[in-house]
């Protein structure tokens, strides 16, 4: 049996179309399974990977925590071997406290360094190294990692104080640390202090938009008087900021034209009744209210 393609081509089929079927029925199969298996068998392996590692971890701590330290390291050496290189910095940390416990500083200190290697931010492990090498009189390297710990950490963080005492005790044998210290409390202070002044003036902008939208909404409802209160208070914390002023100008304006005209009207009310002298006041009143300097209106 055959049938014709495009151009004239022909395919054939096998020789039993039944048997044909049955063949690409199973091929079907065994490609599906093929594709699930590359698609989906790493990222299985990948989660029970993890898991292990995680279990491995937990067994570690547990057994360190019942003093069986060997067999801690025993766990924790196949979590940090199953674990990405990510994951397993805090368990080469952990790695180091234990053989720090044992007594075996070089092998602290690699473990601690391997955990840095993979993470030159993380704090623990460069506590970890400057307090080890200040154990072993290491002074030099031991303020090594006391200012990396000072750098890195945040200023608040209690462990980033106990980092600078220890640089300050250890200053007063090695006089370029004391300097060290020193210039980094100044840098520190200059830093406070613009980030305050920085947080005053953005504070005082955002008080200086709150009088200005209450200024706004005075002047919609034709306050003008309790407007310009609120445009002052304004300008007092933003005096150069020109959308302030011309809303103030504005505002004044406003205010001194309908005065003008309250006044106005009275000194012509005065006049039809004959009262001269007190329609003069009016009038004179009127020219009080127009300020001698210009008005930013637009």
């Amino acid at each position: 049996m055959k049938i014709f393609l495009a151009k004239g081509q022909v395919m054939y089929y096998l020789k039993h179309c039944k048997e044909f079927q049955i063949f690409k029925s199973a091929s079907h199969t065994l490609l599906f399974f093929f594709l699930f298996s590359i698609t989906f068998q790493p990222n299985v392996f990948a989660g029970v990977k993890e898991k292990s590692a995680e279990e491995y971890r937990l067994q570690g701590y547990e057994s360190q925590q019942k003093g069986k330290l060997e067999e801690a390291l025993t766990f924790y050496a196949k979590a940090a071997s199953l674990s990405p290189a990510n994951d397993s910095v805090p368990i080469y940390n952990d790695m180091g406290v234990i053989y720090e416990q044992l007594g075996l500083l070089d092998e602290a200190a690699e473990n601690y360094q391997n955990a840095l290697d993979l993470n030159d931010h993380y704090l623990p492990a460069c506590t970890n190294l400057a307090y080890l090498y200040k154990k072993e009189g290491d002074l030099e390297r031991a303020a090594q990692y006391f200012q990396q710990r000072v750098e890195w950490g945040e200023p608040t963080d209690p462990w980033t104080k106990k980092a600078k005492d220890e640089l300050s005790e250890i200053g007063k044998q090695i006089p370029r640390v004391k300097k060290w210290l020193m210039r980094h409390e100044t840098m520190e202070m200059t830093e406070e202090v613009t980030r305050n002044a920085q947080k005053e003036f953005s504070d005082s902008l955002a008080r200086a938009n709150s009088y200005y939208e209450n200024g706004e909404a005075f002047a919609k409802k034709k306050r003008y008087d309790q407007a310009l209160e609120e445009y002052t208070k304004a300008l007092s914390l933003a005096p150069n900021n020109p959308k302030i002023i011309r809303a103030r100008d504005e505002a004044r304006l406003k205010f001194i034209q309908e005065r003008a005209r309250e006044h106005a009207d009275s000194a012509i009310k005065l006049l039809d009744l004959g009262d001269t002298v007190s329609a003069k006041i009016e009038f004179r009143k009127i020219l009080t209210l127009i300020p001698d300097e210009p008005l930013v209106t637009k």
